[in-house]
C-alpha cells in the first residue's frame, strides 16, 4: 500500500514539476524576446531607432488586444499557433517598451533585473510552497492592480514624484504578491487539466503569459525605483 502511494506521489511530482519547468520556460524565452527585440532596438542607427520610438504607443496598444486574443482564443487554437501568439506578444512588448528603457543606463537596468529575479524567484518559490490559500490575496492583489492603472493615468495630468515613487512601490509588492497566487493557481490547474499533451501545452502557454507579466512589471515599477541617466 505504502510503496503504491509513494510511486504515485513520485509520479504527480514529476508531472507536475515537468509542467512548472515548461511554463518557466516559455516565460523566460518570452522576456529574452522582449529584451532582445527593445536591445535591438535602442542600438540600431538613429533613424531606424526613432521610428520604433515614435510608434511604441501604437504598438502597445496593439500588445493590449494581443493579451486578449490569446486569453479568448488560445483555448481553442492549436499548439503552434497558440507559440506563435505569444511569441509574436514577447516581441510586440519589446518594441513598446523600446523609448521607456531608452531613458535608463545598462547599469540601472541590470541592477533592477537581478533583484526583479531574486524577488520573482523568492515569491513564485513561496507560492508553490505554501500550504495557504491565496485565493483571497489573489482577489485583493487584482483590485490593487486596478488602483495601479488609476492612480497612474491621474499622475500623467498631476506630474508628482511622489505620485510616481509611491506607485511603483506599491507595483513592486502587488505584482510580487501576483507571483506567487499565480504559481499557486498553475500548480493547482495541473491537478485539473485532463491527459492532453496538447492541452496541457497549450496552458502551459497561458501560465507562461502571466508570469511573463507579473515579472516584467515587477521589473519596470523596480527600474522606476533607480536613477534615470
Amino acid at each position: 500500500m505504502y510503496p503504491l502511494k509513494t510511486a504515485l506521489r513520485s509520479t504527480v511530482d514529476a508531472g507536475l514539476q515537468k509542467f512548472l519547468m515548461g511554463i518557466y520556460s516559455y516565460m523566460a524565452l518570452g522576456l529574452g524576446l522582449t529584451g532582445v527585440v527593445g536591445f535591438a532596438i535602442n542600438v540600431a542607427p538613429p533613424n531606424i531607432r526613432h521610428f520604433f520610438h515614435s510608434i511604441s504607443m501604437v504598438v502597445g496598444f496593439l500588445t493590449l488586444g494581443l493579451v486578449w486574443a490569446m486569453g479568448s482564443r488560445v483555448g481553442q487554437a492549436t499548439v503552434q499557433r497558440a507559440q506563435t501568439l505569444f511569441w509574436i506578444y514577447a516581441g510586440l512588448v519589446g518594441v513598446s517598451l523600446s523609448a521607456f528603457f531608452y531613458q535608463f543606463s545598462v547599469h540601472a537596468i541590470s541592477r533592477a533585473f537581478f533583484i526583479t529575479a531574486f524577488m520573482f524567484g523568492g515569491a513564485s518559490a513561496f507560492g508553490y510552497l505554501t500550504k495557504k490559500d491565496l485565493t483571497r490575496m489573489g482577489s485583493f492583489l487584482f483590485m490593487g492592480v486596478l488602483g495601479l492603472c488609476i492612480a497612474s493615468i491621474v499622475n500623467i495630468f498631476l506630474k508628482s514624484s511622489i505620485t510616481e515613487f509611491a506607485v511603483s512601490v506599491l507595483g513592486v509588492v502587488i505584482f510580487t504578491g501576483l507571483t506567487a497566487y499565480d504559481t499557486q493557481a498553475l500548480k493547482d490547474l495541473y491537478f485539473q487539466l485532463p491527459l492532453d499533451a496538447s492541452i496541457r501545452e497549450r496552458a502551459s502557454i497561458m501560465g507562461a503569459l502571466s508570469l511573463y507579466l507579473d515579472v516584467l512589471n515587477i521589473f519596470l515599477y523596480m527600474l522606476r525605483l533607480g536613477d534615470k541617466d
